[in-house]
Formats: structure tokens, C-alpha cells, sequence
């Protein structure tokens, strides 16, 4: 196979995974960049939405894949400031 051959065939798989809105096990774990068992482990432990139709194939949906990547925000400067003062306010008890 000539290269350019190969460029395109991995063009086009991109742009159908990008197209695409339920990814199966191996595209979430592309997507992920996570190790296929773990994304199995992860949808058997309820961490991330998955589909069974049929109950063989497991499918992810790429809005819930990016809300499992925003869970892990970290907060910059001002959030956290914000955050922490929020928490002190909240949590002061009245003797």
C-alpha cells in the first residue's frame, strides 16, 4: 500500500470518528487515549455512560466521553480562591 494510500484510509477514519456520535469500545479508548480494558472497567463501574444494544457490543456516546474528561478540571487562581472562600463561609459555625 503506497502511503498516500495510507494517509487517506487514516484521514477518513478520523473524520468518521469526529462524524460519529456513539464510538464503539476501541474509538473511545482512541479518544480517550485510556487502554481498552480500562474503558470496559470503567463503563462496568458505572464512571462512564455506555450502550448495549442487543447486549453484546458495548457504545459511548462523545458528549458523555467529554463529560467524563471535564470532571477532572483543575481550577486556576481565582476559582480556587473563589472555591476556598465559599467553603470557609459556608462551613463557620455559630457558637
Amino acid at each position: 500500500m503506497s502511503v498516500e494510500k495510507i494517509q487517506k484510509n487514516e484521514s477518513q477514519l478520523a473524520l468518521d470518528l469526529l462524524n460519529s456520535q456513539m464510538l464503539t469500545t476501541k474509538e473511545a479508548s482512541n479518544y480517550l487515549n485510556l487502554s481498552i480494558r480500562y474503558v470496559r472497567r470503567l463503563a462496568s463501574k458505572g464512571k462512564i455512560t455506555s450502550y448495549k444494544p442487543g447486549g453484546k457490543n458495548l457504545y459511548f456516546d462523545v458528549e458523555d466521553l467529554d463529560d467524563y474528561l471535564r470532571r477532572f478540571k483543575r481550577m486556576n487562581e481565582e476559582e480556587l480562591n473563589t472555591y476556598s472562600v465559599n467553603r470557609f463561609f459556608n462551613n463557620r459555625q455559630i457558637f
